[in-house]
């Protein structure tokens, strides 16, 4: 099933873990790993207990939460954020909502060439953004920049409202 236009989450009701399921058009990059698989077709897999094919489309911001302990908490305060292969001239943005439903802040990302550009706008802290299958750079402007399994994770300087990483 899709969660929203960017989320597919194919569940696994087979005991032997296989699973078979139509991943839509486009380019998609699993949650939890970095496998890039690309639509239109059949997807066949097999998933023990603890995992489960779940995809994210190219071009998605998608912010995810710091607190696997309950689901009511301020989602704004250590948001890790995650940008899946933004295509030239592209702009996405993720809202990230309290817990009564406004948005509390909201990150936007532009691509122009080799260039991501980032800002944010609301009240949001300790919050990283990890770039999906990229793993070198060669400039960054009032970040810093780490290496991590899934990417590079970049976190904003204090008081930064916006940044850009050189690709």
């Amino acid at each position: 099933y899709m969660l929203g236009d960017s989320l597919l989450v194919a569940p696994v009701f087979s005991e032997a873990g296989d699973v078979a399921f139509w991943l839509p058009e486009g380019r998609w990059t699993h949650l939890w790993h970095n496998d890039v698989q690309t639509g239109s077709r059949w997807i066949k897999q097999c998933h023990d207990f603890l995992s489960l094919p779940v995809y994210v489309r190219d071009n998605t911001l998608l912010a995810l939460g710091n607190n696997d302990q309950k689901p009511d908490y301020p989602w704004y305060e250590g948001t890790a954020f995650q940008l899946f292969n933004l295509d030239e001239g592209r702009e996405v943005q993720c809202d990230v909502p309290t817990t009564n439903g406004s948005v509390a802040f909201t990150l936007y990302m532009k691509r122009e060439g080799n260039k991501l550009m980032v800002w944010g706008e609301g009240n949001a802290t300790n919050w990283t953004l990890c770039l999906r299958n990229i793993h070198q750079f060669t400039a960054v402007t009032t970040a810093n920049v780490c290496p991590g399994e899934l990417g590079l994770i970049v976190t904003p300087m204090s008081g930064a409202q916006s940044f850009s990483v050189t690709l």
